[in-house]
């Protein structure tokens, strides 16, 4: 760090805490080259910038004197909102689908690794998603190698400001002040600091919503990338922050420890004891001595708003008494009033003050478990940190390796604490796909939930392996638990409400529709039970009553409860929205169900519209909603279109989830599907074998996604006239199916898939064993006047003409019956009719 950066920036802090007369009158006592370089900071909204690694004065003059930009990528400029350390922030807008958009678009300056550097960031900063967060809607880099980043624009007051015009009470600001707390730890937990935490960064928009923005380029824990530019506000940046250090996220507690302490100035009750010390912890110098997480001092501050003890103090019982008599100041007036009777009296005094030690020894325990919790792991992380300088390099399997054998030797640790423990290491192992030791984290921790006899922890450890299980895909292993953890939540109505969602995506995996109407119609039931955060919850088990409905073939009531789900996201969300979006490809899905092409076409209109104004182009969601756009166009046979639609998705999905992704995988099956049916082998099997390659790399060899892939490659390699490997893929594909059996529609598809494999083999005989088998695999789940059916009976049809043999009408009559369920544009309604053509060359 330069001696100049700590001189300007000393200075700075100065200066800032002057008013205007003041700093002229500091400046001119100043030599002119020093003030001219202050002057200049100055202008950058009080940004300083670290000297030590830029000529930030040059840097600030430079873009002090640029013109604003006539647009930014698809984004039209309409002002300069403001300047800072780390860019020129701009209101923007687009117009170009027929729907308005504004938003407030940071354009950066040039960094190093930009490319590399800029897609790792947003990639992360895309998913951010919370209802008190600005959200991330587009980025790029202009022609001039400068990152831009296009968020939601938020028309509202800052939190300091809107608190003194509103004269909010002390309670009130904590309460708004929690939701920030509740934004940065979530930010946290996905690994992005924010860096410039301050009331001017924190807006309170027209429906009263706290919203944290400002969320810069170069913001992601653990990046081996640094911004060449480093900004910060002096009144509320960490001392840390102002040395140029590394940062961690006690740097953002810092910034919040400052911005509590302005938001509560001079308002009545904010010079209690509890409030000055939790600033005071969260201010400390020292970043070990602060607070460890953003949820650990969310905790005191809604401990405070509670008149509940704060962690901090949570040891003197003198102290929780106090705040057990401020908590029921009712039940301590008649305890005072029964004096009278100097027996009752003391029995009431007696009684308030077990009770009060009951309920202190609750807090007491919790922080224990916490401070215990916190302890064991900065321990495992000390224990890999050299003691002088440099930096480590480990795989994180390699670091997480001992704790489960040090948290087993931890025989001092409360239960309560080892519960936790091992949940967070059960997810970390899992996070890297370490199965059998996230597995034996699990089932430790439900061995001292079990022990300790806590069903609580018990239900919410069986609800995490069953979790695990199902983002497996594992549905067998994942039932039985989640009975088990429903079982031990009986009496914990929030457990069970948790438990009932991941039923319900059981459910949905195994495709067992009338059981998920039935369990999204109890869990809309006992809405009722549930505190008002869940109950924004509805709309999402609508949109599972609108699937189940549409599985189960009921489209004109699954239409319906779509309308209501729409209009409940639309409610807690706004019409233009990520679930109102999804909601709109659920809806073209039923459309297509019930072979409307009409209102499929318009929804999918609509749906495109909405997510590119509120997605952008560049988001996963967005490509995703091509991609599904494009199957559309596949079953109304604009194959064409349908290719244009997944070729523009799939870069995007590349680019933002790698090309390995399950989710970038799907599009790319798509993609490859259909150029083979466009005859444009060398392109479609690129990609198709693409597919199966990286969904072995990424799901397994025991995948049924993988399995369909194969058997949609073997079905091209026969098109194409190759015979590569045709059997093998087969095999293993039917092979993986007979493991799955909640996979019955897959499997069923697959053996369909197979028939029509053997018919361009010429051997019949296996093609009616393949559309018998899948006649009686989709039995078992669909009814019979599903169209699958006529498909399958066609191809046993057209095969036993081929040998020979007598049909009795079943292809012809099969084709009859499909054409009466399908549009006429349909692609398998024209394979079929081919077949049926084909079958007049057979001799009789």
């Amino acid at each position: 760090m330069s001696e100049q950066f700590s001189r300007l920036a000393t200075r700075m802090a100065e200066l800032l805490a002057l008013d205007e007369v003041g700093r002229e009158a500091l400046l001119a006592s100043m030599q002119d080259a020093e003030a001219e370089e202050l002057r200049a900071l100055l202008r950058f909204e009080h940004a300083t910038l670290d000297l030590s690694r830029v000529d930030g004065v040059s840097l600030a003059m430079d873009v002090l004197n640029t013109p604003m930009p006539e647009s930014i990528g698809r984004w039209r400029v309409l002002e300069l909102l403001g300047r800072g350390g780390m860019g020129s922030v701009y209101l923007v807008e687009r117009s170009d689908l027929g729907v308005r958009q504004q938003a407030a678009c940071k354009l950066g300056y040039e960094q190093l690794d930009a490319e590399q550097l800029l897609h790792r960031e947003v990639r992360i900063l895309l998913d951010l998603r919370h209802p008190n967060i600005a959200t991330v809607l587009d980025f790029g880099r202009t022609g001039d190698n400068r990152p831009w980043l296009a968020s939601e624009h938020i028309e509202g007051q800052n939190l300091r400001d809107w608190c003194k015009t509103q004269n909010l009470a002390l309670n009130h600001r904590l309460a708004l002040f929690e939701d920030v707390l509740s934004a940065v730890a979530y930010a946290h937990e996905r690994l992005v600091l924010h860096q410039d935490l301050k009331p001017d960064n924190i807006l309170v928009d027209k429906q009263e919503r706290v919203r944290v923005i400002d969320f810069g380029l170069a913001t992601v824990l653990g990046s081996t990338h640094e911004s060449p530019v480093i900004g910060y506000t002096p009144a509320y940046a960490s001392p840390e922050q102002k040395r140029g250090e590394r940062l961690g996220v006690r740097s953002d507690i810092y910034s919040l420890g400052a911005t509590l302490l302005v938001l509560c100035d001079g308002v009545a009750g904010a010079e209690s004891d509890d409030l000055r010390r939790v600033i005071d912890h969260a201010c400390a110098e020292d970043p070990e001595t602060r607070y460890a997480t953003a949820r650990e001092f969310l905790d005191d501050v809604r401990a405070i708003r509670e008149r509940r003890p704060i962690s901090l103090k949570a040891g003197q019982w003198p102290y929780r008494l106090g705040r057990f008599v401020q908590r029921n100041p009712v039940q301590m007036m008649l305890a005072g009033l029964a004096l009278i009777s100097l027996l009752l009296g003391l029995a009431a005094y007696g009684l308030k003050s077990r009770e009060a030690i009951e309920a202190s020894e609750v807090a007491q325990r919790n922080a224990e478990r916490s401070a215990a919790t916190s302890n064991f792991l900065i321990g495992l992380f000390r224990a890999v940190t050299p003691a002088q300088g440099g930096q480590v390099e480990m795989k994180l399997n390699e670091f997480l390796g001992p704790a489960m054998k040090n948290l087993r030797e931890n025989e001092a640790l409360p239960a309560e604490a080892r519960i936790d423990i091992a949940r967070a290491l059960g997810a970390a192992f899992e996070g890297i796909a370490d199965y059998p030791d996230a597995e034996q984290s699990l089932a430790y921790g439900l061995q001292v939930a079990q022990e300790a006899k806590i069903p609580r922890e018990e239900a919410e450890i069986l609800l995490d392996r069953a979790n695990m299980y199902l983002k497996r895909q594992e549905l067998v292993a994942a039932k039985p638990l989640l009975e088990e953890a429903a079982n031990a939540a009986s009496s914990h109505p929030d457990v069970a409400w948790k438990i009932g969602f991941s039923r319900m995506n059981l459910d949905m995996m195994s495709e067992d529709w009338p059981h998920l109407l039935d369990l999204a119609d109890a869990q809309l039931a006992r809405l009722s039970q549930v505190d008002e955060e869940q109950k924004r919850k509805e709309p999402t088990l609508r949109y599972y009553r609108t699937v189940a409905l549409t599985r189960q073939g009921r489209n004109s009531e699954a239409l319906q409860e779509a309308d209501r789900t729409r209009a409940g996201y639309a409610t807690y969300f706004g019409e233009d929205s990520e679930p109102v979006i999804n909601v709109l490809d659920l809806k073209m899905q039923v459309a297509m169900g019930m072979a409307d092409w009409a209102l499929a076409d318009s929804v999918a209109e609509s749906m495109l519209k909405k997510a590119e104004a509120v997605l952008g182009t560049s988001h996963p969601g967005y490509a995703e909603k091509l991609s599904n756009v494009g199957l559309l166009r596949q079953m109304e046979g604009r194959m064409e279109d349908a290719a244009e639609l997944f070729e523009r998705a799939y870069p995007v999905m590349v680019a933002t989830q790698g090309e390995t992704n399950p989710r970038t995988l799907m599009v790319e099956g798509n993609l490859g599907i259909t150029l083979s049916t466009l005859k444009r082998y060398d392109e479609g099997l690129v990609h198709q074998r693409n597919v199966v390659n990286g969904m072995k790399e990424t799901l397994g060899e025991d995948h049924p996604m993988l399995a369909k892939a194969e058997i949609q490659l073997a079905a091209t390699l026969v098109l194409s006239g190759s015979d590569e490997d045709i059997e093998v893929l087969i095999a293993h594909a039917l092979e993986v199916y007979e493991s799955h059996p909640a996979y019955a529609l897959d499997h069923a598809e697959a053996l369909s898939g197979l028939a029509s494999i053997r018919v361009e083999q010429g051997r019949y005989e296996d093609c009616i064993e393949a559309a018998d088998n899948a006649i009686t695999v989709l039995g078992s789940v669909q009814k019979e006047d599903v169209g699958f059916f006529d498909i399958y009976r066609a191809y046993r049809g057209f095969c036993r003409r081929a040998q020979g043999e007598d049909d009795g009408g079943e292809l012809d009559r099969s084709v009859a019956a499909f054409k009466e369920k399908t549009d006429p544009g349909s692609p398998d309604l024209a394979h079929l009719v081919e077949l049926q053509q084909r079958s007049k060359n057979f001799a009789h």
